[in-house]
């Protein structure tokens, strides 16, 4: 009923709200625009910024991969596994923020 028009309603809105944050620690955390240059369309990659392909992650139903995920640890500092099955069997790939990210690396 109503009820579950204004829930459905505010997860709509606190998803648009982390979709907006995550887009703005793309677009100010220089060391994710290799990753953003990784995943633009073909039409995305005529333009030299990365201001089209962050337009299009911030549309609503826009699926987000791996810049995003990488954003998002970054943004909320906190670590991000996801599993996948793979040909191999389960892979799991963890995304860190990225002062831990580079402490591992020797970055």
């Amino acid at each position: 009923g109503e009820e579950g028009v204004r829930e459905e309603r505010e997860a709509r809105r606190k998803a648009a709200t982390v979709r907006a944050q995550v887009v703005q620690c793309l677009a100010e955390t220089e060391a994710l625009h290799a990753a953003i240059a990784l995943h633009r369309s073909d039409a995305e990659c005529q333009d030299p910024s990365d201001d089209a392909y962050l337009e299009r992650m911030g549309r609503d139903g826009e699926w987000a991969g791996e810049p995003e995920l990488m954003a998002s640890a970054e943004r909320y500092n906190c670590r991000i596994t996801v599993y996948a099955v793979s040909p191999g069997g389960l892979a799991e790939i963890s995304y860190l923020p990225l002062k831990f990210s580079q402490a591992d690396s020797g970055g």
